[in-house]
């Protein structure tokens, strides 16, 4: 085979490769955005680039005689690169189905060249790409990294370096360069927008001033947990006085105060419990799968801890309460009717004096509006 034919035949090769591997990055993108669960994005990514290693089984190309050259060590690599460990098994055991059972040294290679190019590729996204801020100059070196095990995996024939040989030693490095480049840019960019758009959802439903979950997040989360058995537990806090905090000591204390409020609540609550802040000084609290006990030593740790917590203005120290309502939630509540329950049980805290917990499971007389009758205390210890 003479120099053009073997340098068409790679640049052939080359173009069929790289498009049909952009086209795999873009639907890829576009099917990562129907889940967002990081594995099973990875998973998704591993199950396409698996199966263009089937279709590159059929668009191989032999250059000189005894050399076959295909996109399946590519494929994986690249599942590798962008998908992770997950994205690599799927990828390398679909690509190991299509070229079924090996029955000699070719065949292994076949089996096994995949996997051990996924490896290298995973070496470069835990140690190379993280160092780079550009993706171009991460790609390029994923490229270079991925041509020589190419090469080598693919020259079994012992014809050395005449012509022929060198066009595909130069041509397997520029492939490997172009294509880590362009799908890999392609990949990238669909990456961007997935993050962008995690980025979004998640300000949607988070507290701006807090960052914790906000009204829409809260009554998401609260039908999710009623949805589903078990004993669960609905708080309702509220600071006390917190208007008189703010015209004293102004909003910019204010707000600082409810920051530090929402990171009390967050060391007292479990991993898995849901705070919310709701409104102003208001806070949601979803305790799910708690017993009686349990929600109330965490009511009573909560209270104890916002009002043990430090707060200064100049040289005073401000001592900021909370008062707490909780409903238990029984099998024939709404979110609504139990929102009702927990939001009387707030007030019927406060008529009794604040900075305490009332339980209740049934709905409650309309409650007056709480007295406010608290005494400013001394300069040095000012208690709102």
């Amino acid at each position: 085979m003479g120099f053009p034919v073997a340098l068409t035949q790679l640049v052939t090769f080359a173009l069929q490769g790289i498009g049909l591997l952009a086209i795999v990055a873009v639907v890829t993108g576009s099917l990562r955005r129907t889940t967002p669960d990081p594995l099973q994005q990875s998973l998704i990514l591993g199950a396409l680039f698996g199966l263009s290693t089937l279709l590159f089984s059929v668009l191989e190309q032999r250059v000189p005689a005894g050399f076959v050259l295909d996109g399946r060590f590519m494929c994986v690599a690249l599942a590798a690169a962008f998908g992770g460990p997950a994205a690599l098994a799927v990828a390398a055991t679909l690509s190991a189905i299509g070229q079924g059972w090996p029955t000699d040294i070719a065949g292994v290679i076949d089996v096994l060249g995949p996997l051990l190019i996924g490896l290298v590729a995973l070496g470069w996204r835990g140690l190379i790409r993280p160092r780079f801020d550009r993706p171009v100059t991460a790609l390029l070196l994923l490229g270079l990294m991925l041509a020589p095990p190419l090469g080598l995996l693919h020259d079994f024939s012992g014809m050395g370096m005449h012509p022929p040989m060198l066009v595909f030693w130069g041509g397997t490095v520029v492939i490997s360069v172009l294509v880590a480049l362009v799908v890999g840019l392609f990949l990238e960019r669909e990456k961007g927008i997935l993050a962008r758009e995690e980025l979004l959802l998640q300000d949607s439903l988070r507290d701006p001033l807090t960052g914790l979950h906000n009204r829409r997040s809260f009554d998401a989360e609260l039908a999710r947990v009623l949805a589903s058995p078990g004993e669960h537990y609905l708080l309702y806090a509220d600071v006390d006085h917190f208007k008189r905090v703010n015209d004293r000591y102004g909003h910019s204390f204010g707000d600082e105060a409810l920051r530090a409020i929402a990171r009390t609540m967050l060391l007292c609550v479990r991993r898995n419990d849901i705070v919310a802040r709701l409104g102003g000084e208001e806070f949601g609290i979803i305790l799910a799968d708690i017993s009686r006990e349990e929600a109330q030593r965490l009511a009573d740790r909560l209270i104890a801890a916002v009002a043990a917590f430090d707060h200064r203005a100049a040289e005073e120290r401000i001592t900021i309460t909370l008062s707490v309502g909780a409903a238990r939630r029984r099998a024939d509540h709404s979110p609504t009717m139990l929102m009702s329950i927990a939001d009387m049980a707030l007030y019927e805290a406060k008529n009794s004096g604040r900075r305490r917990a009332v339980f209740c499971t049934e709905p409650m007389a309309e409650p007056t509006q709480p007295p406010d009758t608290a005494k400013g205390a001394p300069k040095a210890e000012v208690t709102v």
